[in-house]
């Protein structure tokens, strides 16, 4: 409701005023802010929430006015018309929330708004407007609001972890299981990689790729995910790359030649486009001689070497048809033009039922080598003598496709002859008296020779009485009758004939000769009506008036050069890989290392054998002292009496070296840093990395690889603890090692008192059983009764730590001087002591006595500070931030419930900050944050106010945290 505000006895004085004066007045009110107006502010333009979470829109106004102001929030998207989220009047909500913001929504007085359990389709622009009745202008005010998963921790996958030198394209995949707009990145050796000319990243940066694989990659590589609410490493991985011997070298690049060559060749090289035709094994020809001194051809001897089918393939060009032998024939020739002679008589076959015709009764008019049916031939009767020769087609300067196993010899004759070859056993004057177009019969005892009869009767045979003669030569020459089809080339008509037994692939050769078709084209051959012929010996035949077309099928198919190309560059693999043995060399290699990883495993095997026989031996004694005691031992690990030495279960090769880049070494020196990511063998690494890097190793002269074994070996003797394990060991060590940093100890103290603190830590807690001194005390365990229930546990820890320095192959002090470790001996006990937090008033009253006055030349001085700095790290878990320190709190409430419970069944006291059913987080931590933790970092605060911001002031939010 408008409050309405008196006038002023003065409002009438105004109107004598001109109106321009009045103007000029409201102009000069505006710009000095006196007219009443809301004016909207907000601290953050932008607010990056988390799925699962609360977001607070900040925004505050200002107002001369009493009156509530009306708020109203909008959601504006992309391409999207704005969306009212809440409306209200003060904190008092106007109307019904939409479903999707129902029970998520409150209103703050000054305009702010807060959403609860955030969602991704909350993410956007909001815009709030805050307006006042008794005011002129309306506030408004923009707020980006991103809502994102977190982002887990990356992985990278690769073929393999080693690759040899020279490879090609090696990939290297970054992947992760959650969060959102993730943005990636790689680190090569600590150091960010961007696009080379060999490291190639993808658009998205995933996927990194080595192009070409150098010596140089031999690093250690990791990626990056990052969003706007966070930020993770993946766990880094080690590429080893081999380098390649020059035998392999010389052989590639001979290989690499010789290919070259080939290939060279094979592109330079052209086929003939002749077509080519089956070239039939060379035969001795036996000729005759007429008495009219014409040579006249015989048929060869018979042989089936280089035969792929039964029967030939043939093809007859148009002019060598039939009928064009008939009209060549037109007129007879007479008897006497031809004379045979008389040693070489037809003979015909033996005699059956069917009839009797001669194997070869029909002219040959193409070439035709010689049919298996054929049989040897006996030596000829007394007579002319027969002198082999070789054909025309085998001599000099002849062409492969002139070859005719039987020479076409046309005697001088007017007209074309009709030959026919007979088989004789008479004389030739037996042939002549026979009728023409018949032979006379003979005896199937007598010699067999194969001649020539020339016919000079009346017109030869057709066709069909040709094909049905060949039918009655009997079933063994039928079964190779061949097969006639008819084929559209270029408009001409082409005869094709092949032997029913031919395969495919010798069809389609023929069919692509026949057609003017590379060879080793694909085909298909089509009907007169378009329909597709299977390509085969059981096709149709057709006639010369329904002919067949051959069509090639180019598309997606390789030329001859092409496919040539192809059969070399597999033979040439092929040949590399049985040259260089490859397969060979795999196998021998993987058996090689199966072999020696057994060994490794065998000799590993027997370490562990025997360090859990002694345990069980040692087990096995506890448990017959503790019931012939009658009381409950704890059981410790290890037994000094027998003079047992505690080695590693496991050797340096089995500890991975891991390079660490400069974003973790920069890390390592806050107390921010986050020691959950991080598995045993990286802490291992940062631990080494410590010692080198504060110059201890070159400061006592420690082997490398003693360091590396003795780190083994103190990680080997934390037990499994809730809270008192190996991880404990390394958030102290680590926080020693920002301390030193942070504090700029290394001018203000000697190497060794570093060496000193930063060996004290890493022992502090070795081999601690999970239960504390009081409970020692109390169950009278056998480290209380050693120790005369002075510090056991501490006392123990110390014990442990020498008892491993006595191992020659772990003695990082082996060369120092013995007085020298005596004094070194002693430091690292007193540190170790005083974390009994029993001591822990009189060790902090004694150093606020000297932190007023202190002097590092004081050696007694010196002593009382360094108690105190491994006080501060053994208990500088809340000094982390919260994600980092809670974890912990958990982890110690969860120990000590452990202990509770096991005082609970022995009977023992229990105390109450132990006790799971008294005690809470906040009740165990605020006391222990407010009387222990403050006090004694605010007195080393004198000493370093360096450390207040960063590891005081986090103990008070702590503290105002629970």
């Amino acid at each position: 409701m408008k409050v309405e505000r008196k006038t002023s006895s003065t409002d009438d004085s105004f109107s004598d005023i001109p109106p321009l004066l009045t103007l000029f007045g409201l102009l000069l009110l505006l710009f000095t802010g006196e007219v009443s107006g809301v004016n909207v502010t907000s601290q953050a333009q932008v607010v990056r929430g988390t799925v699962g979470k609360e977001a607070l829109l900040s925004v505050s106004y200002s107002s001369s006015s009493t009156d509530k102001p009306v708020i109203k929030w909008q959601i504006k998207r992309d391409k999207e018309k704005p969306i009212t989220v809440v409306q209200s009047i003060g904190t008092d909500i106007i109307g019904n929330l939409r479903p999707e913001y129902r029970n998520r929504i409150l209103v703050f007085e000054n305009g702010s708004l807060l959403l609860h359990n955030l969602q991704l389709s909350d993410e956007g622009a909001y815009e709030v407007e805050i307006s006042i009745t008794d005011d002129t202008f309306t506030g408004e005010r923009y707020i980006e609001l991103t809502v994102d998963v977190p982002v887990s921790k990356p992985y990278i996958q690769m073929m393999a972890s080693s690759v040899l030198e020279y490879s090609e394209h090696f990939n290297l995949h970054c992947s992760h299981d959650n969060g959102t707009k993730p943005i990636y990145g790689w680190l090569k050796g600590g150091k960010v990689l961007t696009n080379e000319s060999r490291l190639l990243l993808s658009h998205d940066q995933k996927v990194l790729t080595i192009s070409r694989v150098l010596m140089s990659d031999d690093d250690v590589y990791a990626c990056t995910v990052e969003n706007p609410i966070s930020s993770m490493k993946s766990i880094p991985v080690k590429l080893t790359v081999y380098r390649r011997s020059s035998l392999y070298i010389i052989l590639s690049t001979g290989g690499i030649f010789l290919l070259i060559t080939l290939v060279t060749v094979c592109a330079c090289w052209k086929p003939s486009k002749k077509k080519h035709r089956p070239v039939p094994q060379r035969a001795p020809v036996y000729v005759e001689q007429s008495e009219n001194g014409h040579d006249v051809d015989v048929v060869p001897k018979p042989t089936t070497l280089g035969r792929r089918s039964p029967m030939p393939l043939y093809v007859l060009n148009e002019d060598e048809t039939l009928e064009h032998f008939e009209e060549c024939s037109g007129k007879a020739v007479s008897q006497s033009e031809i004379s045979i002679p008389a040693t070489y008589a037809p003979v015909l076959p033996p005699t059956s039922n069917r009839t009797e015709r001669p194997i070869w009764s029909a002219p040959r008019r193409y070439p035709r080598s010689p049919s298996p049916l054929a049989q040897p031939l006996p030596h000829p009767l007394p007579g002319p003598p027969l002198r082999p020769v070789r054909s025309p087609a085998h001599s000099p300067g002849s062409s492969p496709r002139s070859f005719s196993p039987i020479r076409k010899v046309r005697p001088p004759l007017s007209h074309f002859a009709y030959v026919r070859l007979c088989l004789s056993v008479s004389a030739c004057e037996s042939a002549a008296s026979s009728a023409p177009g018949t032979l006379p019969p003979v005896s199937t005892g007598e010699a067999a020779s194969l001649t020539l009869f020339v016919d000079q009767g009346s017109k030869p045979e057709s066709l069909q009485r040709r094909e049905e003669r060949e039918v009655n030569m009997g079933s063994s020459s039928s079964s190779y009758a061949p097969k006639t089809i008819y084929l559209d080339v270029d408009g001409k008509v082409q005869k094709v004939v092949f032997s029913r037994h031919c395969s495919p692939c010798d069809i389609k050769e023929l069919l692509c000769s026949s057609s003017n078709i590379p060879r080793n084209t694909a085909i298909m051959m089509v009907d007169p009506e378009g329909a597709l012929v299977s390509i085969d010996p059981t096709m149709p035949t057709n006639s010369p008036n329904s002919l067949y077309k051959v069509v090639p099928l180019s598309t997606g198919q390789l030329g001859e050069k092409e496919d040539m190309f192809q059969n070399v560059l597999s033979q040439v693999a092929d040949q590399f890989s049985r040259a260089f043995r490859i397969n060979e060399l795999k196998t021998e290699v993987t058996n090689r290392l199966a072999m020696l990883e057994k060994r490794v495993e065998l000799e590993g095997l027997k370490v562990v054998e025997i360090e859990k026989c002694k345990n069980d031996l040692k087990k096995l004694r506890d448990e017959m002292t503790s019931r012939g005691g009658g009381r409950v031992n704890c059981p410790c690990k290890y037994n000094f009496d027998d003079g047992k030495k505690v080695t590693p279960r496991r050797d340096v090769p089995n500890y991975p070296k891991y390079t660490l880049s400069q974003e973790t070494v920069e890390a390592l020196k806050k107390p921010t840093f986050d020691v959950w990511h991080w598995e045993h063998n990286e802490m291992l690494s940062c631990l080494e990395y410590m010692y080198h890097d504060l110059g201890l190793v070159k400061e006592f002269n420690m082997n490398p690889i003693t360091l590396k074994r003795w780190l083994l070996a103190i990680q080997e003797n934390y037990r499994n603890n809730p809270f008192h394990n190996f991880r404990h060991c390394f958030c102290v060590s680590q926080m020693m090692y920002g301390m030193i940093h942070l504090c700029n100890l290394q001018e203000k103290l000697t190497l060794t008192d570093m060496g000193i603190l930063m060996t004290a830590a890493v022992c502090h807690d070795l081999d601690h059983p999970g239960y504390n001194n009081t409970y020692q005390i109390n169950a009278r365990t056998e480290l209380a009764v050693r120790y005369n229930d002075i510090s056991p546990l501490e006392n123990h820890h110390c014990a442990v730590a020498f008892q491993i320095l006595s191992l020659p192959e772990c003695n990082i002090f082996a060369n120092v001087d013995p007085e020298a470790f005596k004094q070194i001996r002693q430091a690292i006990i007193t540190l170790i002591l005083a974390t009994d937090m029993a001591r822990h008033g009189e060790i902090l009253d004694s150093f606020k006595q000297k932190v007023d006055n202190f002097d590092f030349t004081n050696e007694e001085h010196v002593t009382c500070l360094k108690m105190v700095l491994i006080k501060c790290c053994d208990i500088s878990n809340e000094v982390r931030p919260t994600e980092v320190a809670e974890p912990w709190v958990d982890c110690l409430l969860e120990e000590y419930f452990m202990q509770s419970d096991r005082e609970k069944s022995e009977g023992l006291p229990v105390a109450p900050f132990m006790d799971r059913d008294k005690v809470t987080k906040p009740t165990a931590q605020i006391g222990f944050i407010k009387f222990v933790l403050i006090p004694m970092f605010e007195t080393v605060m004198k000493l370093f106010p360096q450390i207040e911001e960063i590891m005081v002031q986090p103990l008070r939010d702590s503290r105002d945290h629970y």
